[in-house]
């Protein structure tokens, strides 16, 4: 009969365990171990909701078990949605144009000036229905660049929602697809784009570890409108680099300074512009880890639950010592008592 008792009393949360598992199946989950685990976090979740949902209106302090228990059982849900549910795609993203990505859309709008040498490269994430230039799109950015010993670093771009997290991870990057080669001769405007170029003067500098770096001031006209670029060349890793500088004018378009003739008064400089067809791409790999959020939330969880185990030992605790100290006075007083009554 106990037994009979128990069953029934676990029965409810089995079947809404079930019935949550054959959802997760149905949206994609697969799997027999993963889905039987997936079962299992689920029942144990529900399980102690009830026992908490009986027990803290009366004895909260008691609570801490159960309270764990179910960060434990998100935790579990957690790992086994976002590792063996999870949905990747790989995706070719020109610079400036929307491509629809796992029900999303992800433009690619090339590198962050100043960023360097911990290079970052701008993305904007939006909806289907509502295209990367939606109010809804969310503007953010990935980083990747090479280390001194000569190996990639990449830190992807995350799109942290309740549901599940989307992950951005860069793959290759051609900047410079697009890059067309100008000589500007000093003082002497060179029309490109709809833009003037005009180189006006070289600007000479120490760079890090006292190393030379020198600059080349440029005005950018267009649309009437005029803005001073400086573009460095720096010394990395033993050799003159340029870096790429970003318009504000028209934020499609940037410059490098590729080389110099310090004689003839000409500079080499690298335009790009993103509009252009055959404009700078990048290769990622986008991926969705679905309802990875419960392992976080588990994990916080739990530590709540071990906090209000800790609390209720240390109330029980304080009550003893406290009921220990009456029962001694108690004892002193009944003594004291009998002492008088037997003189």
């Amino acid at each position: 009969m106990p037994i009979r008792r128990s069953l029934q009393r676990l029965a409810p949360s089995a079947a809404v365990a079930a019935v949550i598992t054959i959802v997760a199946y149905a949206l994609g989950g697969r799997g027999i171990g993963q889905l039987l685990l997936f079962f299992g976090g689920t029942f144990t979740v529900v399980s102690n909701l009830i026992r908490f949902a009986h027990v803290a209106p009366h004895r909260f302090l008691t609570t801490g078990a159960a309270v764990a228990h179910i960060g434990f059982g998100m935790m579990i849900m957690g790992v086994v949605a976002s590792e063996s549910w999870d949905t990747s795609e790989r995706a070719r993203l020109p610079q400036g144009q929307a491509v629809e990505v796992l029900d999303r859309t992800i433009t690619y709008h090339g590198f962050i000036a100043g960023s360097e040498p911990k290079d970052r490269y701008a993305l904007e994430v939006g909806s289907l229905a509502g295209g990367a230039s939606h109010s809804g799109a969310i503007r953010t950015e990935m980083t990747c660049f090479t280390l001194p010993n000569g190996q990639l670093f990449r830190k992807p771009a995350i799109l942290r929602r309740l549901t599940g997290d989307l992950y951005i991870s860069p793959e290759e990057i051609n900047s410079h697809a697009g890059t067309e080669a100008l000589e500007l001769p000093k003082g002497t405007p060179v029309d490109w784009h709809g833009s003037t170029l005009t180189f006006e003067r070289f600007e000479m500098g120490g760079g890090d570890h006292e190393e030379m770096s020198v600059s080349a001031l440029v005005q950018l006209a267009r649309d009437g409108q005029t803005e001073s670029l400086v573009l460095p060349l720096r010394m990395y890793g033993g050799k003159m680099q340029g870096v790429a500088v970003q318009s504000q004018l028209a934020t499609e378009l940037s410059f490098t300074l590729g080389g110099m003739s310090v004689e003839q008064g000409v500079i080499r400089v690298g335009a790009e512009d993103a509009s252009a067809p055959g404009a700078g791409y990048m290769l990622v790999e986008a991926s969705k880890k679905p309802l990875i959020n419960l392992l976080w939330f588990g994990a916080i969880l739990i530590f709540v639950g071990c906090v209000i185990a800790f609390v209720r030992r240390s109330v029980d605790r304080l009550l003893d010592e406290s009921t220990a100290v009456h029962q001694a006075k108690g004892t002193r007083s009944q003594r004291q008592s009998s002492a008088v009554s037997a003189n």
